[in-house]
């Protein structure tokens, strides 16, 4: 007599989820939604974690694993010494009380900054150096969400840096590139130190008054960044194609979060195994 195939019920697959969530909680650490901070978070360059549990570490991977808030006044939040890392916020935020700067980058090469909410500072970002990346971030309720001052090669995509006082100020920065950021307004030096040639696509600006006729999402004139007319230096810098609506800043999925869904993935994979196989056995 042939039989067919039983797959499982849904009485079984959530008994599966319902087991495969209580296993995660107790498997992984617990993570800390919130947490008071008094003083300065070090990334040492030699990699280690000064000032705070709530950062885990795996090679050159640095992941925020619960809500940090920084009390003490005039502290900035997390001051990195290391070149080359990633830092991930995993849809953390780092708070602050109106002072300091949320993740100093002075002199840092290579360093990327991502998925981080950072709020009420003087300054969000300050100062990345070289060739670092900062995407998919969100900072509010500060003076400054971003500060470039002597800063190159750099790139800064998908943030949302619109309620702030204002969302860069650049000094000396040049050859940086600002690709669908939602920037309110950037501020410049207009003397003695001034900013040099950066680059702009695909920015939402708040000052941007321009129309999209043929419906393409983007202005039909470009919009006028900033303007340097001091000593030697004469330089316009435009964004051709300002976006004409904000742009949605998409969540990053976490290390640790990527992670679970594979090993869900694999439990299941062999829930199901194991299913199929009775029928199988018994189908003969």
């Amino acid at each position: 007599m042939e039989h067919g195939l039983t797959l499982p019920s849904a009485e079984h697959i959530l008994n599966f989820i319902f087991l495969t969530s209580i296993f995660m909680v107790s498997f992984f650490p617990r993570i800390n939604n919130a947490g008071a901070q008094d003083s300065y978070i070090f990334i040492r360059s030699d990699g280690s974690v000064d000032g705070t549990d709530k950062i885990i570490i795996e090679g050159d991977y640095y992941t925020l694993t619960g809500n940090i808030t920084v009390e003490s006044l005039f502290d900035d939040g997390i001051y990195v010494q290391k070149d080359n890392i990633v830092i991930d916020g995993s849809g953390y935020t780092l708070y602050g009380n109106g002072e300091g700067t949320g993740i100093h980058l002075f002199q840092r090469t290579g360093v990327t900054v991502k998925n981080v909410h950072i709020v009420n500072w003087i300054v969000g970002i300050s100062n990345p150096s070289k060739d670092c990346i900062v995407k998919g971030n969100w900072i509010t309720e500060s003076n400054i969400g971003i500060n470039i001052s002597g800063s190159s090669n750099c790139t800064f995509f998908e943030n949302d840096l619109y309620r702030n006082r204002d969302s860069v100020f650049i000094t000396t920065g040049y050859n940086n590139n600002f690709t669908r950021n939602n920037i309110k307004k950037l501020a410049w030096s207009t003397a003695f130190l001034v900013p040099g040639i950066n680059h702009f696509e695909g920015n939402y600006w708040g000052e941007y008054n321009g129309v999209d006729i043929n419906g393409d999402g983007f202005g039909d004139t470009p919009f006028t960044v900033y303007w340097i007319d001091y000593d030697t230096t004469n330089i316009t810098c435009y964004d051709n194609r300002p976006m004409i609506k904000p742009i949605i800043i998409p969540e990053f999925p976490t290390m640790l979060t990527f992670k679970i869904l594979i090993l869900s993935i694999i439990i299941l994979g062999i829930f199901y195994k194991q299913k199929l196989s009775k029928c199988y056995k018994k189908s003969n």
